[in-house]
C-alpha cells in the first residue's frame, strides 16, 4: 500500500501550528509580566524617593535644631561671662570691646547689648536708642528666646532670626544680649544640600510668609510672591491642585495657630503650569515657633532614575520578543526544510584529518577543569605569509603542509595536551604552561621545516603565535580563544620572534586602533588634522631657513591623538595616502595665504609615503596643487625616505624625475638609516639630504662618525646637494656642524613644532611688495616650464617623424610577377604578410625612436640638473629672499641655455635618426632572411 500523500505534510503542519501557538502564548505572557514589572518598579522607586525626601527633611530639621541650640547656648555663655565679670559694663568703650571680642569669629551677623533704658550697643561700635514699641513687643524678654522678624527683611528678601538672652549681675537683670542671624546662612550648610538638589526649598511662617527661598523650578515666579500659598496657587494647573493647596494652607494655619510648630508634618501634591506633578512637604521646627521648612520637588526626581531602567526593561522585552519570534520562525523553517531539529556537530577537520574548532571548544574546558592543578596555556597560531606559499606552491602542497603541522602537533603535544585546526592556516593549541613548552614548540617548528622541504616547499616556515595563560577565574573558553587571537593579531609579521603574550595593553591598543579607524574619515572632513611647523635654521646667518610640516591630530575638545599612535594604523590601512595629500594641500594653501597677505615666505617640506608614491595619480595631483595655489619653485619641498626605493626602484626613480621636471625640490629624509643611501644619490635628483638624528647623535662622541659626517658634507657639496642635520638639541652640536661646514639644521635647540599660525606670526613678517614679487616669480617660472615642455614635445615629434621618413626612404617594395591565378593568390598573401611586417617594423621603429628620444631627454635633464646644482651651490649662503631671486635668475639662464642647446640637439637628432634608420634596416633584413627561410623549396627554385 502506497503511503498517503500529504498525510505527513498535514501532521507537520499541525505540529508547526502548535509550535506557533505555544510561542505566541509565551510571548503574550511575557509581555504582560514585563508590563507588571515596569509598573512595580516605578511604584517602588516613587515610594523610596518620597521616603528619602522625608528623611532628608527630618535630618535637616535636626540640623537646624542643633544650629539654633548651639547659637542660643553660645549667647547664654556670653551672658554668664558678663554676669561673672561686669567690668565690661563699666563704660561704653569696654562694652564695645566686649561685644567685638565675643563676635570675633563672626558667628552672628550682628551682636548687640540692650540696656533696660533702651540703649542698644552694637559690636560694630554703633549706639542706638530703641523706641517703646521695640522694647515692649520685640526685644525685651525675661528668658532666652528665638524670634523670626515679621516686619523687617534684608534687601534680598530673606528673613532674620533674633536670639535674645537676658543678662544678670548678682541676680539683678542689667540688660540683654541680642544676636542677629540671617536665614541665608542656614541654606549654605551641607544639611540642605540634598534638599536643594532635589527641588525648591523655603522657610515660611504658618501663614505662608516666605522668610527664605532657594528656587529652581519656580525661578520665573518665585521672586514675585512673598507668600508660599499665593505662589502655589499661581502655579497650580487644575482644580484638584488648587483644592490641595487650599487644604494645606488651612491645616498649617490651624496647627500653627498656637505658635508651636513642633513635629508638624504636612504633605500634598499638585500639577504645575509646566504639566509636571510636584510634591509639597511641610515640616515644622521645634526651636523656631510657627516656622516651617517647605520642600517642593517634581516627580522627575524618581522618574529620571527609573526611565533608564524602564528603557532597559523595555529593550529586554523587545529583544525577548524578537528572540521568541526568531526561535519560532527558525523552528518552523527547520521543520519544513529537513525535519531534523538537532544536528550533531562534526569534530573532524576535513583537510587535516585532525580535530576542529568545535572539538577544541567542547573538550578544552573539561581538560582544564579536571586538571585545575596544572597550569595551561592556549596558543592560537598561523603560518606567516601563508598566502605566498599557496600562490607559489599550489593548494595541494599547502594543504599537505597543514597536515604536517597537525600531525607533528599530535606527536609532540600528547596526553592532556592537543591541537585543533580552526580555519585556513589557523590552529589552536592547548598545552601545559611549563618550562618544556617553548622547547616543544621549537621542536615542532624544526620538524615542520624539515618535512616541508621533503614535499618541495623551500620557503622557510614561521609560525605567528598568540599566547594566553589560562587563569583560575577564567570561565569562558570563547573569551580565552579571543584573547589568544588578540595577542596573535598584535604581531605585524616583521618581528624577529613571532610570539606575543596577551595583556591588557594589547587590548587597549586594539581598541585604540579601532577608534582611530572609525574616526579618521570624519577627522579629515572636519580638519582635525592640523599643520604644525618645525623651523629649519641657517646657523651661518642665524636666521630661519624654512620648516617641515608635521601633522597633529587635535580634536574639538582639545584632546590629542599622537602621531606614533595613528600613523602606523594609517600606513597599514592605506589612509596615509589621503593624509599625505591632505598635508601637501594644506601647506600649499597656507603658503598661498602668506603670499596673499604680503608676507615673506620660506620653503616648507612635506613628507610623502611610499604608498602614495606608487599611486599612478600622484604626479597629476601634485601638478594640480602647484597650479591651483600658484606656489613659486622651491617653497614647497617633498621629503622622501630612502626606504621608498626598496620596492619598485625603477618606478620610484621615474616618479622623482617627473617631480624634478615640475621644479619640485626633493629632500632625502633619514639619510644614513638604510643601506642604499649612496646608491640613491647617483640615480635620484635630490636637492637636500637630511642627516638622520640617530646617525648625527653618535657623531658627537665618535671620531669615526665625525669623519664620516665630514666626508658626507664634502660629497654633497661636490654634487650640489644641500645638507641639513636633524635632531640638533644643544650648542655643542651646532658648534660641530658649523666647523664641518653644515649650515642648515633642524631641532629643538632652535624650535619645537608649533601651529602654523604661531609660525607665521613669529617668522613670516610683512614684506613690502611681497605678493607682487612672489606672483611675478611664479609667472616667470611657469612660463619657463611651459616653454621647456613645448620644446620637449617638439623634439619628441621631430625624432619620431625623422625616423619614420628615414624608414620610408630605405624601404623598397619587391616587384610583382603574376603568371597565373595561383601565383596571384600567393602574391596577395605575400602582400598581406609584407603589410604586417611593415607595421611590425614601423612599431619597432617607433619604440626605438622613443627610447632614443627618452635617452636624450635624460641627458639634457642631467645637464640642466648639474647646472642647477652648481647655481644652488654658489647661492646657498645667501638669505632666503636672495635665494628666491637667484632661482628666478637661474631659471632665465636655463631658458637661454635651452635655446643654445637646441642647435646641438638638432645635430644629435640627425645622428639618432641615422642610428634609428640603421637599426630599422638591420631589423628588416633579419625579418626578410627569416621569411625567406620559411618559403617552400619550389618557390625558392622559381625565384632563382
Amino acid at each position: 500500500m502506497k503511503p498517503l500523500r500529504g498525510s505527513g505534510k498535514k501532521k507537520d503542519n499541525q505540529s508547526i501550528v502548535r509550535i506557533l501557538w505555544i510561542g505566541l502564548m509565551i510571548l503574550v505572557i511575557n509581555m504582560v509580566l514585563f508590563m507588571l514589572h515596569i509598573y512595580d518598579v516605578q511604584r517602588r522607586f516613587r515610594t523610596v524617593k518620597i521616603e528619602e525626601v522625608y528623611q532628608n527633611l527630618k535630618s535637616t530639621e535636626f540640623v537646624l535644631e542643633a544650629e539654633y541650640d548651639d547659637a542660643k547656648n553660645n549667647l547664654n555663655q556670653i551672658a554668664k561671662g558678663i554676669g561673672r565679670d561686669s567690668s565690661a559694663l563699666e563704660s561704653e568703650d569696654a562694652l564695645f570691646r566686649m561685644l567685638a571680642n565675643c563676635n570675633a569669629g563672626e558667628r552672628y551677623d550682628s551682636l548687640y547689648f540692650i540696656t533696660d533704658d533702651g540703649e542698644m550697643y552694637g559690636d560694630d561700635g554703633s549706639k542706638t536708642q530703641l523706641d517703646t514699641r521695640q522694647l515692649k513687643d520685640v526685644f525685651m524678654v525675661k528668658k532666652a528666646t528665638i524670634r523670626v522678624a515679621e516686619d523687617e527683611y534684608a534687601e534680598d528678601g530673606n528673613g532674620i532670626i533674633y536670639y535674645l538672652q537676658p543678662v544678670s549681675v548678682s541676680g539683678q537683670k542689667v540688660g540683654q544680649l541680642l544676636a542677629k542671624v540671617r536665614m541665608t546662612e542656614f541654606f549654605e550648610t551641607e544639611a540642605f544640600e540634598h534638599l536643594r538638589e532635589t527641588g525648591d526649598l523655603f522657610l515660611v511662617s504658618g501663614e505662608g510668609d516666605i522668610f527664605l527661598r532657594d528656587t529652581k523650578m519656580f525661578v520665573d515666579y518665585g521672586e514675585m510672591y512673598r507668600n508660599i500659598f499665593e505662589l502655589l496657587t499661581e502655579m497650580a494647573a487644575d482644580k484638584v491642585s488648587l483644592k490641595n493647596i487650599t487644604d494645606l494652607s488651612a491645616k498649617s494655619k490651624v496647627l500653627g495657630s498656637d505658635g508651636d510648630s513642633k513635629y508638624i508634618y504636612l504633605k500634598t501634591t499638585m500639577v504645575d503650569k509646566y504639566g509636571m506633578r510636584d510634591y509639597i512637604e511641610f515640616r515644622g521646627t521645634n526651636s523656631l515657633k510657627n516656622v516651617y521648612l517647605v520642600s517642593i520637588y517634581p516627580e522627575t526626581v524618581y522618574t529620571d532614575v527609573t526611565k533608564p531602567l524602564l528603557f532597559r526593561t523595555l529593550m529586554v522585552s523587545c529583544i525577548f520578543f524578537l528572540i521568541t519570534v526568531s526561535m519560532v520562525t527558525y523552528m518552523w523553517w527547520t521543520s519544513k526544510v529537513s525535519g531534523d531539529m538537532i544536528k550533531k556537530l562534526a569534530y573532524e577537520d576535513p583537510v587535516t584529518g585532525g580535530m576542529n574548532d568545535n572539538y577544541f571548544r567542547e573538550n578544552a574546558p573539561r581538560i582544564i577543569w579536571d586538571n585545575s592543578s596544572i597550569p595551561y596555556v592556549v596558543t592560537r597560531f598561523d603560518i606567516a605569509n601563508f598566502r605566498y606559499i599557496n600562490e607559489a606552491y599550489g593548494h595541494v602542497r599547502a594543504d599537505e603542509l597543514l597536515r604536517i603541522i597537525m600531525r607533528e602537533c599530535g606527536r609532540i603535544f600528547t596526553g592532556k595536551e592537543f591541537c585543533a585546526r580552526m580555519t585556513a592556516d589557523q590552529f589552536l593549541l592547548l598545552a601545559r604552561n611549563d618550562q618544556s613548552f617553548e622547547a616543544k614548540f621549537e621542536e615542532l617548528l624544526k620538524e615542520i621545516n624539515e618535512q616541508a622541504k621533503e614535499i618541495g616547499i623551500m620557503f622557510p616556515i614561521r609560525l605567528k603565535r598568540g599566547i594566553y595563560p589560562v587563569r583560575r577565574d577564567d570561565s569562558d573558553i570563547g573569551i580565552i580563544i579571543d584573547h589568544a587571537n588578540a595577542a596573535r593579531k598584535s604581531l605585524t609579521g616583521d618581528e624577529k620572534v613571532l610570539v606575543a603574550t596577551y595583556s591588557e595593553q594589547i587590548v587597549s591598543q586594539m581598541f585604540l586602533n579601532d577608534k582611530i579607524e572609525s574616526e579618521m574619515e570624519n577627522a579629515m572632513k572636519t580638519e582635525e588634522f592640523k599643520v604644525f611647523i618645525q623651523a629649519k635654521w641657517d646657523i651661518k646667518n642665524d636666521h630661519v631657513h624654512g620648516g617641515e610640516a608635521l601633522v597633529r591630530w587635535i580634536k574639538p575638545d582639545g584632546s590629542r591623538i599622537f602621531p606614533d599612535q595613528f600613523i602606523p594604523v594609517f600606513e597599514k590601512n592605506g589612509f596615509v595616502e589621503k593624509l599625505d595629500m591632505y598635508m601637501l594641500e594644506q601647506v600649499c594653501k597656507h603658503q598661498r595665504q602668506l603670499i596673499d597677505e604680503g608676507r615673506e615666505i620660506y620653503p616648507i617640506s612635506v613628507n610623502q609615503s611610499r604608498l602614495l608614491m606608487h599611486n599612478p595619480d600622484y604626479l597629476p595631483q601634485v601638478e594640480r596643487l602647484m597650479k591651483k595655489y600658484r606656489i613659486p619653485n622651491g617653497f614647497v619641498e617633498i621629503e622622501i625616505t630612502e626606504t621608498v626605493f626598496q620596492d619598485e626602484r625603477a618606478l620610484m626613480i621615474h616618479t622623482t624625475n617627473e617631480l624634478k621636471k615640475m621644479d619640485i625640490v626633493l629632500d632625502m629624509d633619514d639619510f644614513g638609516s638604510g643601506y642604499s643611501s649612496l646608491n640613491m644619490l647617483k640615480d635620484v635628483p635630490f636637492d637636500v639630504i637630511k642627516i638622520d638624528r640617530e646617525f648625527f647623535s653618535e657623531s658627537i662622541t665618535s671620531e669615526a662618525s665625525v669623519w664620516i659626517l665630514q666626508k658626507i658634507i664634502e660629497m654633497a657639496e661636490g654634487l650640489g646637494i644641500r645638507i641639513l642635520c636633524e635632531g640638533v638639541e644643544n650648542e655643542e652640536q651646532v658648534k660641530l656642524l658649523r666647523e664641518l661646514g653644515c649650515y642648515y639644521v633642524q631641532g629643538y635647540f632652535y624650535s619645537k613644532p608649533m601651529p602654523f599660525d604661531e609660525y607665521m606670526d613669529k617668522y613670516c613678517k610683512i614684506k613690502e611688495g611681497g605678493k607682487e614679487y612672489y606672483d611675478s616669480l611664479y609667472e616667470s617660472q611657469h612660463e619657463v616650464r611651459e616653454t621647456r615642455r613645448k620644446d620637449e614635445e617638439a623634439k619628441a615629434g621631430a625624432s619620431v617623424a625623422s625616423a619614420v621618413e628615414q624608414f620610408k626612404k630605405s624601404y623598397k617594395e619587391a616587384p610583382k610577377r603574376p603568371e597565373n591565378e595561383k601565383k596571384d593568390s600567393v602574391e596577395k598573401e605575400e602582400n598581406k604578410d609584407s603589410e604586417k611586417k611593415e607595421k611590425r617594423i614601423s612599431s619597432e621603429e617607433m619604440k626605438l625612436a622613443y627610447l632614443m628620444e627618452g635617452e636624450q631627454k635624460n641627458k639634457d635633464s642631467k645637464k640642466e640638473e648639474k647646472k642647477e646644482a652648481s647655481d644652488q651651490k654658489d647661492k646657498k649662503d645667501g638669505s632666503d629672499a636672495a635665494m628666491s631671486a637667484a632661482d628666478a635668475v637661474r631659471m632665465m639662464k636655463q631658458k637661454m641655455a635651452a635655446e643654445d642647446s637646441e642647435k646641438k640637439a638638432e645635430k644629435e637628432k640627425e645622428k639618432q635618426a641615422m642610428s634609428a634608420a640603421e637599426a630599422v634596416r638591420m631589423m628588416k633584413q633579419k625579418m626578410a632572411v627569416k621569411d625567406g627561410e620559411e618559403k617552400p623549396a619550389e618557390e625558392k627554385k622559381e625565384e632563382s
